[in-house]
């Protein structure tokens, strides 16, 4: 484990972060009992592409891009979402490759108001 100064990008070990976690669990990734939750900084198109290709792995991350989270909303009425609490609405997109797509609308006076959940 290493401790990196703040001018450091968590994604800047991502990489040895995937291999360590591979190799600690990998039985539990291959029963599909594993459940890898990141942050946002993990959401990068790039990133959630090395995600999918670990065969069993399930995991949870928000996506990097609110532009995109917002291009995604654009055809969603607002009367489809759902309340999820008072802070966020929520409507699920189709699938996609067995990949779930949750997108989630905050009160308009929080920017960026859209992101999504992978």
């Amino acid at each position: 484990m290493a401790l990196d100064s703040g001018s450091i990008h968590c994604t800047d070990h991502y990489d040895d972060l995937l291999k360590s976690i591979i190799s600690k669990y990998n039985e539990q990734i291959h029963n599909g009992n594993l459940i890898l939750r990141t942050d946002s900084g993990f959401g990068s198109a790039k990133n959630v592409k090395k995600l999918l290709s670990i065969t069993n792995l399930k995991f949870v991350t928000k996506g990097y891009s609110s532009v995109k989270a917002k291009s995604l909303a654009k055809n969603i009425l607002y009367s489809e979402y759902d309340k999820a609490d008072e802070a966020a609405w929520v409507y699920e997109l189709p699938q996609i490759n067995k990949v779930r797509y949750i997108k989630m609308k905050s009160p308009v006076d929080k920017e960026p108001p859209y992101s999504i959940i992978i």
